[in-house]
């Protein structure tokens, strides 16, 4: 049985013109951060605390994969070893860390969800504030470290147990303090497997 006229469509021509097409990575994705560039063992977490996963730009002085995230880029990308999440982040109004915690906090990796500091120790959030303030990152003293999952390289930079950059290590006349980027600090707690 042959094609009737109205199963054939209609004639003439088509023009079709794409001007771009692009592709964005979703928050979720794993390791945004291209493989040879990553420290990170881990993915960073998807709704990381203090509203720090909003920060969805990579706002750093050097290029990076735009797919990533500040945290991604600060935390896990080595390209960006020497640099640190903006001055004053945690200040930000819809930040705020300071308004957001009450008492001794604890602080985890944005990866992978270890502890790495807990504040204030020995001290009072005044302290801490002020001490934060003082520098422009959170700033944590030795008292106030999970020491089995905070290292120092011989450069002064701060990294976990599972490899993301944490920030820098500047004693000052106190004494020792870790000068943190909050980005990566912002993450939630992982419980462990027992294997």
């Amino acid at each position: 049985m042959g094609a009737r006229g109205s199963d054939r469509g209609v004639a003439g021509h088509i023009h079709l013109e794409v001007k771009s097409i692009a592709a964005r990575a979703a928050p979720s994705a794993l390791h945004a951060v291209p493989p040879a560039f990553n420290s990170c063992r881990s993915p960073i977490q998807r709704q990381l605390r203090y509203n720090i996963s909003s920060r969805t730009e990579p706002t750093v002085p050097v290029p990076v994969d735009p797919s990533e995230s500040l945290a991604e880029a600060i935390c896990c990308d080595n390209r960006t070893k020497v640099y640190a999440e903006p001055q004053f982040l945690y200040q930000a109004p819809d930040i705020a860390l300071f308004d957001k915690i009450s008492g001794t906090t604890t602080f985890y990796d944005s990866a992978c969800g270890v502890p790495l500091f807990k504040a204030p120790v020995n001290r009072s959030m005044a302290d801490f504030k002020a001490d934060t303030d003082e520098h422009g990152w959170p700033s944590f003293r030795k008292e106030e470290v999970f020491s089995e999952h905070v290292s120092v390289d011989k450069n002064g930079f701060v990294y976990s147990s599972c490899g993301t950059h944490l920030g820098s290590y500047l004693p000052d006349s106190a004494g020792p303090r870790y000068c943190m980027d909050l980005s990566c600090i912002a993450g939630n707690p992982v419980e462990q497997i027992m294997v």
